[in-house]
């Protein structure tokens, strides 16, 4: 009969502290992980359009209320008011703005960029503001400067907005700037960058939204639509890699 070899004491203390050691490491990276998101909210809308007030949750803590603005409701309201963060100029942005109605030697059509005070420059007018506007009300703005300042008595104005983009990069398939629209949701952006990876975190994709991030379940949101968060332009949607 073979007798069992002894094992050195000194062998078993060694393989202890390096179990432990493993486990430390381990219970490291899962706290790091999660002290990443601290601070984030997870999403918990109504509808996949319900912009008009998205209610931020923290999981277990209670609802925040931030409001947005929804196509539905901006047409809802009088043209005055329609204005949603997604539908309002903003620094940085290049609009295209033409100008009718008049002596045909003062007729033109001019691009430009709005400044990063806001203000844009029109011939005959001082700096106007365009940042915080829809298109209409800039155009409104205009043609009553003009008129008010007796230059033109009934000038036309029309003012386009370059494409917007959100921007998805991580775990998805061809990370790339999508192209905004009115009804572009986080699941959305990520199907038109051709879906996960096998390696994505999806109950956790991050939208950056203005030095804010909001968490969205993203396997929850397949199931429920009213989870999928609406994108607005210049969002950055991020999926990140699952650590299992």
């Amino acid at each position: 009969m073979t007798k069992n070899p002894k094992v050195p004491k000194k062998l078993f203390a060694l393989l202890g502290r390096n179990i432990n050691s493993a486990l430390a490491c381990l219970g490291l990276l899962v706290s790091g992980c999660s002290s990443t998101e601290q601070g984030a909210n997870y999403y918990s809308g109504t509808s996949p359009v319900a912009h008009e007030v998205d209610s931020v949750s923290k999981p277990g803590g209670r609802s925040l209320r931030k409001a947005y603005e929804s196509p539905t409701s901006a047409r809802q309201r009088p043209a005055d008011d329609a204005r949603g963060d997604s539908d309002s100029l903003r620094p940085g942005d290049f609009i295209k703005v033409s100008l009718s109605g008049v002596p045909k030697e003062e007729q033109r059509e001019d691009e430009f960029r709005v400044g990063d005070d806001g203000m844009i420059s029109m011939p005959h007018l001082t700096p106007t503001r365009a940042a915080g506007l829809t298109t209409g009300e800039l155009e409104r703005s205009l043609e009553s400067q003009y008129k008010s300042k007796g230059i033109f008595s009934n000038p036309s104005i029309s003012v386009f907005v370059a494409n917007r983009y959100v921007n998805v990069i991580g775990e998805v398939k061809q990370p790339q700037r999508v192209e905004y629209t009115n009804d572009i949701t986080v699941l959305g952006a990520i199907s038109a960058c051709g879906g996960f990876t096998d390696y994505a975190d999806q109950s956790k994709v991050r939208v950056q939204r203005r030095g804010q991030v909001v968490l969205v379940d993203g396997k929850g949101a397949i199931k429920d639509p009213s989870k999928d968060m609406p994108l607005k332009a210049g969002d950055t949607v991020e999926v990140r890699r699952s650590i299992f």
